[in-house]
């Protein structure tokens, strides 16, 4: 994960997620990655380029508390340590077959982990 750039916190929404990064990104350079489910053997993560987000069984079990919802959001924002400011630099929404095949994913790598 050289030259990454990693999610220092989350905040559950009522709409999803939002990972924070402490870092200013120009969102332009990541015009059409995909979003991926990324296991370092270690942990798990959600990687937008080169951005990771940690995921943990707290946030998949919100997400699934929000399976009921037509559109679930998940955002990555951006703020400097010292601010109180969250500013927004890319959304996704994903529909509940999506956010289903996320949570699945996440099972997924955790029973690699595990092995």
């Amino acid at each position: 994960m050289n030259n990454s750039i990693l999610a220092y916190k989350y905040i559950l929404s009522n709409d999803g997620i939002v990972f924070v990064t402490p870092n200013d990104i120009d969102i332009k350079l990541f015009k059409d990655r995909l979003v991926e489910v990324f296991n370092d053997n270690k942990n798990i993560y959600l990687k937008y380029g080169n951005i990771y987000a940690l995921l943990n069984e707290s946030i998949i079990n919100h997400l699934s508390m929000l399976l009921n919802k037509t559109n679930i959001i998940i955002s990555l924002s951006s703020s400097k340590l010292e601010d109180y400011e969250i500013k927004t630099i890319w959304s996704i929404t994903l529909d509940q077959v999506n956010c289903a095949t996320l949570i699945s994913l996440f099972k997924i790598a955790k029973t690699k982990i595990q092995i």
